[in-house]
């Protein structure tokens, strides 16, 4: 399993957002308020999230993941090798 994890500010506060692949339940994103309250759970298994969706949440959707791809500059926080594995649909 791996799980990476980072700090964003929104306009309601800042949010962790993690993310990652588990054999079990394949891609997964979670955001998480200053409170610690779950306010986004996603999985493969049981929400059908893949690769390229998870990738447009990281990049903060499908125009902004091809931004990021052609200008090969990506949020902070997220892995662009992450985001061509995700592409790919392959665990990292």
């Amino acid at each position: 399993m791996s799980r990476y994890w980072f700090q964003k500010q929104t306009a309601n506060g800042e949010m962790t957002v993690s993310y990652g692949y588990d054999h079990a339940l394949g891609y997964f994103y979670q955001e998480e308020g200053a409170d610690g309250a779950l306010l986004t759970d996603l999985d493969s298994l049981f929400d059908g999230l893949t690769g390229v969706q998870l990738a447009e949440r990281l990049c903060g959707g499908e125009d902004a993941l091809i931004a990021c791809m052609a200008a090969a500059t990506y949020p902070a926080g997220v892995n662009p090798q992450h985001v061509s594995a995700m592409m790919l649909d392959l665990p990292f």
